[in-house]
């Protein structure tokens, strides 16, 4: 059985679960350590409020202090990236151009208890497919570095996003559909014409965004979590507080509709079963289908062998958290196996013929393939809204 890292148990109860079996562990580990297992769950701002919000123990000072330091860190890529946020906002907004900002900055705003708690590293937004040809070519004339330029391969993966550096230096992941890999996409149906037209104002302090509707944004923080596999505290938390908000307003049984139509129920409800696990409690939302349940098992037996919150306990430290295994889970056990199967044997593979991933990206290396490029895009283009 895992033992739960104390600095994970101290961020645990800084985004509303459990408090600590021993609140003095917390200051037995090293500063450096604590750190570094707080920013691999990508929760430091999240600790440093939890622990100054009650008054801080002497022996946690050097703590403390360190993580001000990252905060402040933050703090400044937060006031740069809205400052990129606003100009690319008028830059799509002046094309006429459907746009959200998911996650990050839009999902601390929207749902988290402070804007403040939760950390982010880059900017995701999502724009109408039938217009994502366009948006590359207005970013390039606004002086924004497009970082992936293999064309041949974005061409063969039909990926739904693409890196760029903006003009202030904020890395954007631009999106024509929340799902990036084209077999996963296939799994569900999940058509960006209702996410675009049903979203909603977000307020981030110096610049108004559209962002998705909170049922939406519940679904998007779930799949995000379960398929890069539901092991950092920061996706727990962003499933718990969306989920949360989507409960009092009394729009589960609109959660549960929207979920099954785009066959992502099975995901949302590995989400909320590892939520509860880990957090301690989560919305339960009347499910009228009982897809996935032998794979839920699967998902509940792990985490009962590694006990309590042992599916996050170390984190980045070692092994054992799942991650594959809930990584895989998609619209149902026969497809959820099927996936956890070929992700396995590659990752044999890949272990026999030592074959480790490689330094450089190789979306990164420019491959001058202008056919490939115009193929890809015409290809997102007529997708159109059902992307």
């Amino acid at each position: 059985m895992t033992q739960e890292h104390p600095v994970v148990a101290a961020l645990v109860a800084a985004v509303g679960g459990p408090p600590p079996a021993d609140p003095a562990a917390l200051a037995r580990v090293p500063t450096a350590e604590a750190v570094e297992v707080a920013e691999a769950h990508r929760l430091g701002s999240a600790l440093l409020r939890h622990l100054t919000d009650g008054g801080v123990a002497s022996d946690l000072d050097p703590l403390v202090a360190a993580l001000r330091e990252e905060r402040t860190a933050q703090v400044v890529a937060h006031l740069t990236t809205l400052a990129d946020l606003r100009a690319l906002g008028g830059l799509l907004d002046g094309a006429d151009v459907p746009w959200v900002v998911v996650k990050g900055p839009a999902a601390a705003a929207s749902f988290w208890p402070a804007a403040d708690m939760r950390d982010y590293r880059d900017l995701d937004v999502v724009v109408d497919p039938g217009r994502f040809a366009d948006v590359v070519d207005l970013l390039a004339g606004a002086g924004a570095e497009q970082l992936d330029l293999n064309w041949g391969l974005i061409r063969r993966q039909m990926r739904a996003e693409l890196t760029f550096v903006l003009p202030r230096g904020t890395l954007l992941d631009l999106h024509w559909h929340p799902v990036n890999e084209a077999p996963v996409r296939r799994r569900f149906d999940w058509p960006v014409a209702g996410l675009l037209a049903r979203r909603v104002p977000v307020s981030l302090g110096s610049v108004t965004v559209p962002t998705l509707d909170p049922v939406d944004a519940a679904l998007h923080m779930a799949y995000h979590a379960v398929v890069s596999g539901g092991y950092r505290l920061l996706w727990l938390a962003d499933v718990a507080y969306a989920t949360a908000a989507v409960a009092r307003a009394g729009r589960l049984e609109e959660l549960v509709r929207r979920a099954q139509e785009a066959r992502l129920d099975v995901v949302v409800r590995v989400a909320l079963d590892r939520v509860e696990r880990v957090l301690g409690s989560a919305p339960a939302p009347a499910w009228t289908r009982r897809r996935g349940a032998l794979w839920r098992a699967a998902v509940r037996a792990r985490d009962g062998r590694l006990g309590g919150g042992g599916a996050v306990a170390r984190g980045h430290l070692a092994r054992g958290t799942g991650r594959l295994l809930v990584g895989s889970t998609r619209g149902s056990t026969a497809a959820s196996a099927w996936t956890l199967g070929a992700g396995a044997a590659d990752h044999a593979w890949r272990a026999l013929a030592r074959i480790a991933d490689p330094e450089e990206n190789p979306l990164h290396t420019p491959d001058g393939d202008v056919a490939a490029r115009e193929a890809y895009l015409a290809a997102v283009s007529r997708n159109g809204l059902n992307g």
